[in-house]
């Protein structure tokens, strides 16, 4: 029982969670109305998702590992399994939140971006088709997708912002995943796991970042979200000293410095708005 507490905790992989309400809070805070029933239902749902998400990701490693033999022992099949199916429990819960808040609200069209996301979350776990190669994409267009849903539970319509909004959400999702993937780099030329970091090298994925950095200050800018610019100017040097040393500390800490700005968004915007 206790091995299978502790396979489900490491699949979730609590620091990433926060993605989730901070995609939420983006779509939230520039809506012209904000209904605190619908935001909460709307946090709590993403995050299943983004959990789910999650315990995919680490299923699809561990089941590479444990065919290759690349651990000192083999996971039982039963255990590994576990993560898929906690994956799957929490996509039925989030999709229910998900229908609670449309009868809420009567913002019938989310039920696109809800039904076009379920698919690629399952498609994410190889059912009925493997887009988990394409994560780096994947996860990012599904909070895309999460916060455009929000803002228009929230505002029942779309505007520039509402679309501009979802867009820097996607993106700094994009910029935690690719940064975890150095953390990762080991593991994943082992197991062959086709990361975008394995297929275009560090130096390109360096880049990739900084430029998806540059594209969400200037939306903060455009949206009227000042007081996430300045702490984001930090960010770059966390970045070189991850892509730089590759070292589980570095990579660590420009994890810990995004988590503390997603941290710092959802506390300024809760106490603005």
């Amino acid at each position: 029982m206790q091995n299978r507490v502790m396979v489900v905790l490491r699949g979730l992989r609590g620091p990433s969670i926060v993605s989730s309400p901070f995609a939420v809070v983006v779509g939230t805070v520039v809506s012209s109305n904000i209904n605190f029933l619908v935001l909460a239902l709307e946090l709590i749902g993403v995050t299943l998702f983004q959990m789910s998400a999650n315990l995919v990701n680490d299923y699809q490693d561990l089941r590479v590992e444990n065919r290759k033999g690349l651990h000192n022992f083999v996971l039982p099949i039963r255990e590994y399994q576990l993560l898929l199916r906690t994956a799957y429990v929490s996509m039925a819960v989030g999709s229910l939140l998900g229908a609670l808040v449309i009868s809420i609200t009567g913002a019938y069209l989310l039920v696109i971006p809800l039904g076009i996301g379920l698919v690629m979350a399952y498609g994410y776990s190889g059912i009925p088709f493997n887009l988990s190669r394409f994560g780096e994409f994947v996860v990012p267009f599904s909070f895309f997708l999460i916060s455009l849903a929000v803002f228009y539970s929230q505002a029942l319509t779309i505007t520039l912002n509402g679309i501009l909004a979802p867009v820097a959400a996607s993106l700094f999702v994009f910029l935690t995943y690719i940064t975890h993937q150095f953390s990762d780099y080991q593991e994943d030329l082992r197991t062959g796991n086709p990361t975008l970091l394995l297929k275009v090298g560090v130096r390109i994925s360096s880049i990739i970042s900084y430029v998806a950095l540059a594209v969400i200050i200037i939306l903060m800018y455009l949206l009227g979200i000042y007081y996430t610019i300045v702490p984001m100017l930090a960010l770059p040097y966390f970045l070189y000293m991850a892509h730089k040393n590759m070292d589980p500390i570095s990579v660590r800490r420009a994890q810990v410095y995004i988590l503390a700005l997603e941290v710092f968004f959802i506390i300024n915007a809760i106490l603005i708005h």
